[in-house]
C-alpha cells in the first residue's frame, strides 16, 4: 500500500470566514471532535447553495491525521469585506 501524500491544514479561528473546496473538504469539530466530508453545489439558478456532510470512520480519520501538516489548508481565507456572508 503506497503513503498517501500530505494533506495541508490550516487552523480557523472561532468566526472566521473560509472559502472550502467543493467537493471532500475536510474538517475536525471543534464541538465533538471528530472529521467530517463536507460537499457543496451551487444550483442551476447561480443563487443557492446545498450542502451535504458525513462523519469519517475512525480508520479514514486516523489516516488523514497522520498524513496532516499544519499550514494553509488548502482553504482560501475569505475577504472581511465578502457581501455573501
Amino acid at each position: 500500500m503506497s503513503k498517501q501524500p500530505a494533506m495541508k491544514a490550516r487552523d480557523v479561528k472561532d468566526g472566521e470566514w473560509v472559502r472550502p473546496k467543493m467537493t471532500g473538504y475536510i474538517f475536525e469539530c471543534c464541538g465533538c471532535g471528530m472529521m467530517h466530508r463536507m460537499d457543496f453545489r451551487v444550483q442551476s439558478d447561480g443563487v443557492n447553495i446545498e450542502m451535504r456532510g458525513a462523519r469519517l470512520t475512525d480508520q479514514e480519520a486516523t489516516d488523514i491525521r497522520a498524513n496532516l501538516v499544519r499550514g494553509d489548508g488548502g482553504n482560501e481565507k475569505a475577504n472581511d469585506n465578502d457581501e455573501n456572508r
